[in-house]
């Protein structure tokens, strides 16, 4: 995936749009909105616990699993609002 766009050739520069962040129970995660050239990227900035975390008993599994789950779908809906 090339980032020039119509900059001459030269690579188009990065700029941050906005940094999101979402909580749910005891977990966080912070998102960066990326504009390169014409390309928005989102950029996982920090994930609090670890996304790969997967916690030392079933309970704390399932707890996880759950916050995970509604910080994806918190982080959808702010998503689609940035789009718009």
């Amino acid at each position: 995936m090339s980032n020039k766009g119509d900059t001459g050739g030269q690579p188009a520069a990065t700029t941050t749009i906005s940094t999101i962040a979402v909580h749910a129970g005891d977990s966080q995660i912070i998102v960066t909105v990326l504009k390169c050239g014409e390309l928005v990227k989102l950029q996982l900035t920090e994930t609090n616990p670890n996304l790969l975390e997967i916690g030392s008993n079933q309970d704390e599994t399932k707890k996880l699993l759950d916050e995970h789950q509604q910080l994806l779908i918190k982080l959808k809906v702010i998503i689609s609002l940035e789009i718009q």
